[in-house]
């Protein structure tokens, strides 16, 4: 995991967890930790796995942007909500959220 870069996060050459799982409505989400460290295995989260040497191919990792999600908010003390809402503002994006707690009825969600 030493020789993972942020490039290779974004562009998918490191890493593994092909698909990001959905999460009940009715129930917690779990943070980046639990999904990336197995304490979310009854969503089908396993620990994350560097499953080739770093940055030798393309392989899609949604497992990488819950990295990144994860290092983001250790480094900046704030949800990726917060850190993300004034670009998503100015994109005309107003209704995004990360948030299930905070979306309108009837919201449909993508992980």
């Amino acid at each position: 995991a030493d020789d993972v870069t942020l490039s290779m996060l974004l562009n998918h050459t490191a890493l593994g967890m092909h698909y990001v799982y959905g999460i009940p409505l009715d129930v917690r989400v779990p943070t980046p930790l639990e999904l990336i460290n197995g304490s979310a295995l009854k969503f089908g989260y396993e620990v994350l796995k560097l499953e080739r040497p770093a940055g030798t191919s393309f392989s899609y990792s949604g497992g990488g942007f819950v990295v990144m999600q994860y290092l983001l908010e250790t480094l900046e003390g704030r949800s990726i909500e917060d850190i993300t809402r004034s670009f998503l503002d100015n994109a005309g994006l107003v209704d995004f959220t990360f948030s299930q707690a905070t979306a309108a009825p009837g919201t449909a969600f993508a992980f």
